[in-house]
């Protein structure tokens, strides 16, 4: 028995993609097994190609208008872009990584402030925020297994983390040096 196909316009209205599924097409049918519904009446799934009066594409991930370049190439895409931000595609690929689902690692974000566990920044300071963790419970070439995260950190924290090798000696010894020449440097500058 053949693979059953449903043909002809999508059943969403003002939609102009080709039925697959349910009478819906891709996009909607994907939405409808990921969301349990099509969305609001009328909610179309945007063509890659379409922009906005300010010449922004729809994110179909956080469902935002967004400049182009927010999004990276793709060359599978009739427009050479993403579906998804970089930003969505990267909480993407770290809740893989992790093991945790991406409002778990929005949530993780948010029960900070929104900022660096750290320093407290509301910008990562790089392409993204950084999710720290125990070095010493998962080892090295082992996938990590999403447990021993600790926070959420700006990139300049997370290098800051990594070259002390998470030795809370050497970070305190790092700041007790540059306390006792903070008045030295000080000095310096005033030559």
């Amino acid at each position: 028995m053949g693979r059953r196909t449903c043909s002809g316009p999508c059943s969403i209205e003002g939609c102009t993609g080709t039925a697959r599924a349910r009478a819906l097409c891709n996009r909607h049918y994907s939405r409808l097994k990921r969301n349990g519904d099509t969305g609001p009446p009328g909610l179309l799934i945007y063509d890659p190609q379409t922009r906005d009066a300010r010449g922004r594409k729809h994110c179909a991930k956080c469902d935002q208008w967004l400049p182009v370049e927010s999004f990276g190439q793709c060359n599978q895409t009739s427009d050479g872009r993403r579906h998804a931000c970089k930003a969505c595609m990267n909480l993407y690929r770290q809740s893989r990584k992790w093991q945790k689902s991406p409002q778990q690692l929005k949530q993780m974000l948010s029960d900070q402030g929104g900022a660096c566990a750290i320093c407290g920044a509301t910008e990562h300071g790089g392409r993204n925020w950084q999710y720290d963790h125990d070095h010493s419970c998962c080892p090295p070439g082992n996938k990590p297994c999403g447990e021993c995260l600790r926070g959420v950190l700006c990139l300049r924290c997370n290098v800051l983390l990594g070259m002390a090798q998470d030795d809370p000696d050497r970070l305190t010894a790092a700041a007790a040096y540059l306390a006792a020449n903070k008045k030295s440097q000080s000095a310096i500058a005033t030559l």
